[in-house]
């Protein structure tokens, strides 16, 4: 693996899989996975529990992607999963967070940040905060930071 440039994790959001910004986070990842979305469902993903991230991708129909020059079966990266601490066989993400982020911050550390979130619930755990050109997930258990999401806005 190599040193991935925390700013990478958000500008990919949108991106298409085959995109050389893409491939050069998936490759610095060392996630050579190729996506397929499986019948009856919208979303595929690839994985590197080694490097503890998870990327989400749907198809351009899915996003509400309208360009026409999109060729058919296109996908694109719609959510980057980081993992905080080693869990279930997933180690924990080596790497810098984006925006600046600690991954064993409190909830409150996250607000001092961020600002108030947008959607929480305290019994499952999961926080959203919606900045505009991202939303960010952070999920907990017994209070404790599992994983942080950066997702496209409005999906």
């Amino acid at each position: 693996m190599k040193y991935l440039d925390p700013k990478h994790i958000i500008s990919i959001l949108g991106k298409p899989f085959e995109s050389d910004e893409v491939q050069l986070v998936l490759t610095a990842l060392d996630i050579r996975q190729k996506p397929k979305i499986k019948k009856g469902e919208n979303t595929a993903y690839v994985v590197n529990t080694e490097a503890g991230v998870e990327f989400a991708l749907s198809d351009a129909e899915t996003i509400g992607h309208k360009e026409s020059d999109t060729p058919e079966g296109t996908l694109f990266i719609t959510n980057v999963r980081t993992v905080c601490m080693n869990h279930g066989g997933t180690r924990a993400y080596p790497f810098d967070l984006p925006l600046g982020l600690n991954p064993k911050a409190s909830l409150a550390q996250i607000q001092a940040k961020l600002g108030k979130f947008a959607w929480g619930d305290e019994n499952l755990g999961g926080y959203r905060w919606d900045l505009g050109y991202c939303s960010v997930f952070a999920k907990f258990v017994d209070d404790v930071l599992l994983d942080y999401g950066f997702q496209i806005p409005n999906f």
